[in-house]
């Protein structure tokens, strides 16, 4: 640092600069400057002085003194300001600014309490540069102005009249109302001076205690007519002042001055609110600042919150989802004394609790609030946070929520429920759920099962976390102040003697012991507390506060998605009925033998778990054999899913559906999923449904290890299911046979009749109607059409099935409401529409057909997967069957053993042995060189096939009545399933 030298380095005096001189300011400054470092010499040399005439005389006080009088309190009351032993002060309160709150005198009496009037100051607010009380140079020329320093930013502290705000600060000056607050409160270890900060918590928590110690000592030293007594008959040893003495109650009297004026209007005007306000439209809108919110909020007050978990803080936006809550614990809320942190002020913490479930038990669900600092009055309705009283229609909300928390409690056990909305991404307590990397959320439509003991299982965190919270504590940088209180001889020379850091009173612990008492008091927090096999688990006498404090949102699995979500109560429902079971089309036979099936199955479960009856296993091996399993199979589109549904729905029980996406391709996953899926179908009394079950119960064979060894877990899981299982397929052909023995039930599924095709068409053209009231339909004309487009169809695989008519009729709605836009006019399906649709399918499938070779009817059956034309008891099936064992051998060139790139050149085995039905002659060969001479055969055996169906038994071997009565025609047939 450059150094400043007392020589002129020009010519012109340096006392007296030449005006208009561009040297004239420079000069003056550096005048000022050596003036400065003399006068800070010279005070240097006074504070010498005087610390050492200080030490001087401590050191002879304590030669005279016995050695044994000297304790360690009295060095530590050296380091403060001083108060004798005596307790030496003025029984008064003093109210000042804050530069003569920070200033004191080493030669004058101080008063019982020092009242800060007006408004502090604080480290944030000094200027950048100077991080302690006062400046010297201010020091030393005596400045005592209470301006606040240029660019004071904000936050301003509120400091108010008597009736809004209490003062920020006081001192406690006297020794001797120290011990009396001590001997009231036992958490009080302070010795005087100390400051105790707004809100003053110990004065307002033991305010009846204060006053009863008050009041003892008034009745004690004053007279009849009201005056202090003269004499204080109680005899003083040196250095040591009785705190029952007539000094102590004036002491005492001067604290109870302090709270009358300045804390009982505050206390009374809240109290009056929470006790008194009414809402209404006429109401005033009641009003509160920043540092008056302790005394609104305390531990069990009921509060409802304008928040959702999703949100960070109550004022990040409004939200149209009151929730009830309870205040557990409040915390902070000051002005930060210490230079440290960047922040001024600290939040006001709300701790809020909630009585939630993990699945094992009902427990308190917790989470932290924090209200950011704000100037002025502000209503207390814009909070997020307001207490129930000042809740406008609050009755219309109580009712809301008692609901929800009746549903909730449900969630004890598994429950089945409809859900129709978004899932959510965070628990009630504001922690995200697993699998939400980027908090987003689905929306699901279908049924729920809500498991939380399930879910923990799976892991830990679908559930929220129930304890009581530890206490919070204060924050140090509310107490621990950078700014420092000086000590200065007398007013008149103000001599500097020292600085030191003033002792702030940490209140933080009376918040911790309204809490204590809380819970205490509280049955069921205090319940929590308990031994573990005390707490509730489940619970059918609920009192209305607690329904109130249930969560809206539980954890639920999602049967359509197969995983865990968050879901919201308020989107749940009751499942629909459904009368599906009514309207299934099975033949008569059939569907009386599932529905035996089904109810004996349950039966007997429900006879075993609850003990009733001789238990008798089904199978040598006990456990083994207890499922039923149902097999559904046939071409796609004709019902199979729509039974299982239909079952489900008719039982009252879950639907789960899975398919191999769920299960994986190793048998290790595999098995794991199965074992998992298992259990939860068992718990939840699900119908499990797999669907397109041929992907992992095909046929096993040499080569393929890893598919040989998950058909194994198969079969050793389905033994062991006690559940109801249907399995579906369109290829079982392809089924091991070991799965055969396994099935207790296997329905065929044949393709839709006329009468079929006519009732489905309906019934989309009704629910399209039904769903859009705006929509017109021809629906004559279109289900004419639909009737003449099946009979010139039915004898290929062309003709629709019953999914794609949904389809179809989608489309053509869509065409038609594209058609209605354009030219303004109403939406009007007409059958010119459907014509499109189905003109668009059919040309698709005749291109599929070609690229494979033959449609997917005489695919499959070439495939040996399934034979897409059997009818039961028609004559000819034992003909059918014999085609189709003597077509073991058919196979169209490369079709099944060479690339398709060879199949589109023609290649392949060009000499496969065909064998064909000869009257029970020997089977005749027949070579195909092309693949348009296997596309001729193929559907000339088509052509053959459906002849044979037509005309019974044109071999003359009396085979028609193999399987019973034959039917005339398919529509005879058809109408066996009716």
């Amino acid at each position: 640092m450059a150094t400043i030298t007392t020589e002129p380095v020009v010519t012109i005096p340096v006392d007296t600069p030449a005006k208009n001189s561009s040297y004239g300011p420079a000069v003056e400054l550096l005048n000022e400057l050596q003036d400065l470092r003399a006068r800070i010499q010279s005070l240097e040399q006074s504070q010498s002085k005087i610390t050492e005439k200080a030490a001087n005389d401590r050191r002879d006080d304590n030669n005279n003194r016995d050695d044994s009088a000297t304790s360690d309190a009295e060095d530590e009351e050296l380091k403060h300001y001083p108060c004798d032993d005596t307790d030496d002060v003025i029984m008064n309160l003093r109210y000042v600014k804050w530069n003569e709150f920070k200033t004191m005198y080493a030669e004058e009496k101080p008063h019982v309490i020092d009242v800060l009037e007006g408004p502090a100051q604080y480290c944030w607010q000094q200027p950048e540069r100077s991080t302690r009380r006062f400046d010297i140079i201010a020091r030393i020329k005596g400045e005592e102005s209470e301006k606040k320093p240029e660019g004071d930013p904000k936050p301003k502290v509120d400091t108010g009249s008597a009736e809004d705000n209490p003062p920020e600060r006081i001192r406690i000056n006297s020794s001797l109302l120290a011990s009396i607050l001590k001997d009231i409160v036992p958490q009080i270890d302070m010795y005087a001076p100390f400051v105790a900060l707004r809100p003053y918590k110990v004065f307002v928590g033991y305010d009846e205690e204060i006053r009863e110690r008050h009041r003892q000592l008034a009745a004690k030293w004053r007279t009849e007519s009201g005056h202090d007594e003269l004499d204080d008959p109680t005899p003083l040893e040196p250095g040591k002042v009785p705190i029952d003495s007539r000094q102590a109650f004036r002491a005492l009297d001067c604290l109870i001055s302090f709270m009358d004026r300045h804390l009982s209007p505050v206390i009374s005007r809240h109290r009056a609110l929470l006790n008194n306000f009414t809402p209404g439209p006429s109401t005033i809108d009641p009003t509160i600042s920043f540092s008056n919110l302790w005394y609104l909020f305390h531990p069990g007050m009921q509060v409802v919150c304008w928040f959702t978990p999703e949100q960070k803080a109550p004022h990040d936006q409004p939200t149209n989802r009151p929730s009830i809550w309870k205040v557990l614990q409040v915390s902070e809320g000051r002005p930060v004394l210490d230079s440290g942190f960047s922040q001024r002020v600290n939040p006001f913490i709300i701790r809020l609790y909630k009585i939630g479930y993990d699945g094992e038990r009902f427990g308190v669900l917790s989470r932290n609030f924090h209200l950011p600092h704000f100037s002025g009055e502000r209503s207390i309705r814009s909070l997020g946070i307001v207490p129930s009283r000042f809740v406008d229609d609050y009755r219309t909300l109580r009712a809301k929520l008692l609901k929800q928390g009746e549903l909730f409690a449900t969630f004890s056990t598994p429950q089945h429920r409809f859900y129709s909305g978004s899932t959510l991404s965070r628990h009630t307590d504001g922690t995200s759920c697993p699998e939400r990397p980027n908090r987003r959320t689905d929306y699901v439509k279908g049924n729920i099962i809500v498991d939380f003991k399930t879910a923990r299982n799976e892991d830990q965190e679908w559930v929220p976390s129930l304890s009581i919270p530890s206490t919070m504590g204060g924050a140090r940088n509310e107490i621990s102040e950078s700014l420092s209180a000086r000590v200065l001889v007398n007013r008149e020379t103000k001599e500097y003697i020292r600085e030191f850091s003033e002792c702030i009173y940490d209140d933080d612990w009376m918040d911790e012991e309204l809490t204590k008492d809380f819970i205490r008091e509280d049955a069921f927090l205090a319940q929590q507390n308990s031994a573990p096999e005390q707490q509730v688990t489940r619970k059918n006498d609920w009192s209305d506060d607690e329904l109130l404090m249930m969560p809206d949102r539980a954890c639920a699995w999602d049967l359509h998605r197969r995983r865990w979500a968050l879901c919201d109560l308020a989107h749940m429902r009751p499942v629909p009925t459904d009368d599906g079971w009514k309207n299934l089309k099975l033949r008569p036979g059939h569907k009386k033998m599932l529905y035996a099936q089904v109810k004996r199955h349950f039966a007997d479960r429900k006879s075993k778990e609850d003990g009733e009856g001789q238990q008798v296993d089904p199978d040598l091996v006990r456990g083994k054999g207890e499922g039923l399993i149902i097999l559904l199979h046939g071409e796609p589109g004709v019902g199979k899913t729509s039974t299982a549904e239909c079952m489900a729905a008719w039982l009252e029980r879950p639907l789960y559906p899975i398919t191999c996406g769920d299960l994986g391709t190793s048998a290790e996953v595999v098995e794991d999923n199965l074992n998992r899926i298992s259990a939860q179908a068992e718990a939840w009394n699900c119908v499990l449904l797999l669907d397109e079950a041929d992907v992992f119960l095909a046929a096993r064979s040499k080569t393929e290890l890893e598919r040989n060894a998950i058909v194994s877990v198969f079969l050793r899981v389905l033994e062991y299911y006690k559940g109801l299982l249907f399995l579906t397929t369109n290829r079982v052909g392809s089924f091991d046979e070991a799965f055969v023995s396994r099935i207790h039930l296997a329905l065929y599924y044949p393709g839709l009749n006329k009468s079929q095709n006519h009732a489905i068409w309906e019934m989309n053209l009704q629910k399209a109607k039904e769903r859009k009231t705006s929509l017109s339909i021809d629906t004559t004309s279109i289900l004419k059409w639909a009737d003449a487009n099946w009979e010139q169809n039915k004898k290929s695989s062309t003709r629709w099935n019953g999914r794609q008519i949904r389809n179809g009729c989608q489309t053509a709605i869509a065409l038609a409401e594209f058609e209605a836009e354009e030219t303004s006019t109403p939406v009007l399906l007409q059958v010119k529409h459907v014509q499109q649709v189905a003109a668009a399918s059919k040309e698709f499938y005749d291109y599929v057909s070609r690229v494979l070779g033959a449609d997917m009817a005489h695919r499959a059956f070439v495939e040996r997967l399934r034979l897409d034309d059997w009818l039961p008891n028609m004559p000819g099936n034992r003909v059918l069957h014999n085609f189709s064992n003597y077509n073991q051998n058919i196979q169209a060139p490369g079709e099944l053993t060479s690339s398709p790139r060879n199949r589109r050149r023609g290649g392949g085995r060009a000499n496969d042995l065909i064998s064909s039905p000869g009257g029970g002659g020997s089977p005749r060969t027949k070579q195909f060189s092309r693949h348009e001479d296997f596309d001729e055969f193929a559907f000339q055996s088509a052509a053959q096939r459906h002849q044979m169906q037509m005309n019974p038994d044109p071999t003359g071997h009396g085979m028609s009545d193999i399987h019973g009565p034959p039917y005339d025609d398919e529509d005879d047939y058809a109408d066996d399933f009716e």
